[in-house]
């Protein structure tokens, strides 16, 4: 258990009850449902909806051993057959919707948005640094 407020109160013969409740209404629920078990874990799971968001990330700097670090914001383009989230630096997406006004003034709303709150987001979105490995 990690540690937490109120873990000692948790003991093993309440996990252990827990789990058999979890079980119960695991099988309970899976014998309701229509198809495989699989595809009754697929239905308590939507389909992922991170497709043009942009994400600030603290990235390992390989490159330069003096700033082992860089600052990166990314949007999402799409998602694989794996389910995994592909992101592009946020400067593509400049290249990418430039002919779509419309699309690029959706997805950079984002960056305002969090602007607003965020210094530090507030003065790379004012610098242009946004759109480069800081």
């Amino acid at each position: 258990m990690p540690s937490m407020t109120g873990i000692e109160h948790i003991t093993l013969e309440f996990l252990n009850a827990l789990w058999m409740r979890l079980n119960e209404y695991f099988q309970v629920a899976i014998k309701k449902s229509a198809g495989s078990v699989e595809a009754w874990f697929e239905s308590l799971t939507p389909q992922p909806r991170h497709i043009d968001r942009i994400h600030f990330h603290l990235v390992e700097n390989r490159k330069n051993e003096s700033r082992p670090f860089a600052f990166l914001a990314t949007y999402t383009v799409r998602i694989d057959a794996n389910g995994r989230v592909r992101h592009l630096p946020l400067k593509s997406a400049l290249q990418e919707f430039g002919e779509d006004q419309v699309k690029l003034l959706e997805l950079l709303a984002t960056v305002k948005k969090v602007a607003k709150n965020n210094t530090l987001i507030a003065t790379f979105d004012a610098s242009g640094e946004l759109f480069n490995p800081i």
